[in-house]
């Protein structure tokens, strides 16, 4: 769940959040819109659909980092998450 999402991020220095937008597309948007109103920095990644593309600027202004509507490889989608995870993370911390 959303709530799980954000007791467990709180636990990391840093973290990448990844969303399946398929599940409840309202309740994710308004779950990012409330985390961006936070100021919150931890990059996101939404996994949509064709049926959802249409979603993709939406989500961007709320702090969507990257909008997926292909399959992705879990091997794939683990290097965009470490890359963005590496972007986030300064030398000193």
């Amino acid at each position: 769940s959303l709530a799980d999402v954000e007791g467990i991020s709180a636990a990391f220095a840093a973290v990448v959040l990844v969303l399946d937008l398929q599940t409840d597309p309202a309740t994710c948007l308004a779950w990012l819109t409330r985390r961006w109103l936070r100021n919150a920095a931890e990059p996101v990644v939404v996994l949509g659909t064709a049926d959802t593309a249409e979603w993709e600027w939406t989500l961007r202004s709320v702090g969507v980092t990257s909008f997926l509507t292909d399959p992705i490889a879990g091997r794939d989608l683990a290097r965009l998450c470490r890359q963005l995870l590496s972007a986030t993370v300064t030398p000193n911390g």
